[in-house]
């Protein structure tokens, strides 16, 4: 869990997180994707703010931002069952 002191969520706050985190998800999954100033328009922050965002992230998982496999399948299993 985040430490709440550290990244404090709010109703401004959860929309950058979660337009940070399906940006590394993009990017650690797809072969091609398109830049950071795409992505910052499309989730309506300047792309500056995006890129710290990003860093900021992956700083917070300590860069680690690989998933085991079987962890994985077990999550796509209970997707598909809703």
């Amino acid at each position: 869990m985040i430490d709440p002191t550290i990244l404090p969520i709010r109703k401004i706050s959860i929309h950058r997180i979660y337009a940070t985190a399906l940006l590394l998800s993009i990017k650690l999954d797809m072969d091609r994707c398109y830049c950071d100033a795409y992505y910052a328009i499309v989730f309506g922050i300047t792309k500056d703010e995006l890129i710290d965002l990003e860093i900021e992230m992956l700083r917070l998982f300590d860069f680690n931002v690989n998933i085991d496999e079987n962890i994985l399948l077990k999550y796509i299993e209970a997707l598909n069952k809703l």
